[in-house]
């Protein structure tokens, strides 16, 4: 990869733009919020999609264990 596209997270990408914007004022600061969220869940992704799996898992289980109870 260039050297000028060094392998970051998502979440430093956009801080490092951020940095750069000199154009953004208060008015973008929900737009700058809601980036930073979106950014901090594509780098989690991996993580958060296994806690969602095993979740579901889990309760996929305890219903069958309390169907089986009744």
């Amino acid at each position: 990869m260039p050297k000028q596209f060094p392998q970051e997270t998502v979440a430093d990408a956009l801080e490092r733009s951020l940095r750069n914007a000199k154009h953004l004022r208060a008015k973008d600061a929900a737009t700058v919020a809601a980036a930073r969220a979106l950014a901090w869940k594509i780098d989690h992704w991996d993580e958060l999609a296994e806690q969602a799996i095993s979740d579901a898992e889990a309760k996929r289980s305890e219903e069958r264990r309390v169907g089986k109870e009744c």
